[in-house]
């Protein structure tokens, strides 16, 4: 396994969140009916009736859709022989099991990995960890593209580099060769006639929100289906939620945006809910924060808000040097001279003025520059130390800001304390004014650290929540949950290529004496979960409000 694995020992739907693990038991305590391996094939919204493979037409008042993704395929871009055996994608609980089976089969051997995304670069990690050559296949400039910028990227790809691997940048594969006697794949052939011989491949090429059934019903927006604040759809009596659904974020004035990663998938089902069951007390606006993260080999990244406008970079000069080639100075992630003015309240935050005030810790001590990293195998604080804790002097530590029209709109940090995760989160969701960005990229973190020290940006426990989970006080007694499978099987969830929920269907519950329909998608990756994370937590919070609804999962 790879170095600092996550575990799960109590494995449940709400994984991270807490609440009680959902086995069949759980499903029959609360009047949940299950239907497994139950494809809905269409769906006629005006008439608001499902139809499944088998012919059973389901009829509902309130439906939800939680039908995630699915992942692209090489053969829909006429990649010959691509049906080779030993190729692999990762999006449900199937794809996963085989991966590991044919880890376990090719030990020793080589591998390609197409993709320079989440799936690809996770998916290379755990191919090294299990003493696998890997060659990375992706046509874009470096790792990553829709996060990193090139220096973040270099940082990584040369971690990845001494680890072993070879990277293959701008160019795509146009043919596999596969063994005759077996079948499995031999070799991959790439547009420039480069052969690349491989005993297994490894393909996450991006994904594609499964919106099939209700294509010319429902208005599609960003390849999801666009939804309201409150996740209704073009139809009042259909919402939508998780990586299918085109969501207009408060934080960015309502641009609309697709998120893929299963903080959003709780989130929006948790406002869905609220939104169906107490519609008066549900929010105007979906104010969530986009949040990513990725843990691999002994390196652990978090990042919160948004990757536009000019990057500002920091870190340490091990990290700096592997970014930009350029040593950083002998100085850390350091608290610079400059210190802030005083804020007047959100709107007048700023960061990069001067004023008289010293950095200071919070036991009154002098702040002195930190550098290191946290590993993964590593606990983030040490538990001996209060306030804003220590780093770990085990790795490397590189971070940036995003300001954009004057603002600071994002936040990243590899090897960062949970303190420094703190702030940047509420730092990303309040948006505040920079007035320096050479002191921004000076200082670092610290700077939010002593935002949050003198009490001008307020930390509300890492994740901002988005709509509460609470949905208000259901009126009346639902008709009985019923759920089944939906569409094709997958689920991983995150941001870059191979990414969101998998299946078709989606969920869904009403107020009153009559039951909803829900149709989603189920199955379970340890780092990412997205449809039956929705879908199970709908029907979970329906039934604690006094409502009852019928799923199709």
């Amino acid at each position: 396994m790879p170095e600092g694995a996550v575990r799960l020992p109590v494995f449940h739907t709400c994984v991270g969140a807490g609440g009680d693990r959902h086995a069949a038991k759980w499903y029959n305590e609360h009047g949940i009916d299950v239907l497994l391996e139950t494809r809905v094939v269409s769906a006629d919204v005006l008439r608001k009736k499902l139809t499944t493979a088998a012919g059973e037409t389901i009829q509902y008042t309130t439906l939800i859709v939680a039908t995630g993704a699915r992942a692209l395929r090489l053969e829909e871009f006429g990649v010959a022989r691509a049906d080779s055996g030993r190729i692999c994608y990762l999006r449900d609980l199937q794809d996963a099991d085989r991966l590991v089976r044919t880890m376990a089969a090719c030990k020793g051997g080589a591998a390609v990995v197409i993709g320079g995304g989440y799936i690809g670069m996770e998916a290379t990690a755990a191919l090294v960890a299990n003493g696998i050559r890997v060659t990375m296949v992706f046509p874009e400039s470096h790792c990553m593209p829709r996060l990193f910028t090139p220096e973040i990227a270099a940082f990584y790809e040369r971690l990845y580099e001494e680890k072993g691997v070879t990277f293959i940048k701008g160019s795509v594969i146009v043919a596999f060769e596969r063994d005759r006697t077996t079948n499995n794949v031999a070799a991959v052939v790439l547009k420039d006639g480069q052969r690349i011989a491989a005993d297994m491949v490894v393909v996450g090429i991006g994904i594609r929100p499964n919106t099939a059934p209700f294509e010319g019903q429902l208005s599609i927006d960003k390849g999801g289906i666009r939804v309201s604040p409150r996740m209704q759809t073009s139809d009042a009596s259909v919402y939508a939620i998780g990586d299918v659904a085109a969501v207009p974020l408060g934080i960015y004035g309502g641009a609309r945006r697709r998120l893929e990663h299963v903080d959003h998938a709780r989130k929006s089902a948790a406002a869905v809910v609220q939104a169906i069951m107490a519609p008066r007390g549900a929010p105007s606006r979906y104010d969530y924060l986009p949040y990513f993260y990725s843990r691999v080999f002994d390196l652990s990244w978090q990042f919160y808000g948004d990757n536009v406008g000019d990057c500002v970079l920091f870190g340490d000069e091990g990290a700096m040097r592997r970014a930009s080639g350029v040593a950083a100075g002998s100085g850390g992630v350091a608290a610079a001279d400059a210190a802030l003015a005083e804020p007047r309240g959100k709107d007048d935050l700023q960061l990069g003025a001067s004023a008289p005030q010293e950095s200071v810790s919070t036991d009154g001590s002098e702040q002195r520059p930190a550098s290191g990293g946290a590993g993964l195998s590593q606990p983030l604080l040490d538990s001996s130390k209060q306030g804003r804790g220590e780093r770990k002097a085990r790795g490397h530590r590189l971070g940036a800001f995003w300001v954009d029209k004057g603002r600071l709109v994002g936040c990243f940090l590899e090897g960062g304390t949970k303190e420094e995760y703190e702030a940047m989160a509420a730092a990303a969701h309040a948006c505040p004014r920079v007035q320096d960005k050479a002191v921004l990229a000076k200082q670092g973190t610290q700077f939010l650290l002593d935002l949050v020290a003198r009490g001008q940006l307020q930390v509300a426990g890492g994740r901002l929540e988005a709509g509460g989970a609470g949905a208000g006080k259901a009126a009346g007694e639902g008709g009985k949950v019923r759920s089944g499978q939906g569409g094709d099987k997958g689920s991983t969830v995150r941001r870059e290529a191979a990414d969101g929920g998998a299946g078709g269907g989606g969920a869904g519950g009403k107020s009153g004496a009559a039951g909803g329909v829900a149709v989603g998608q189920s199955d379970f990756l340890p780092q990412a979960m997205t449809g039956v994370a929705i879908a199970v937590g709908i029907a979970a919070l329906a039934f604690w409000h006094g409502h009852k609804l019928r799923r199709l999962w």
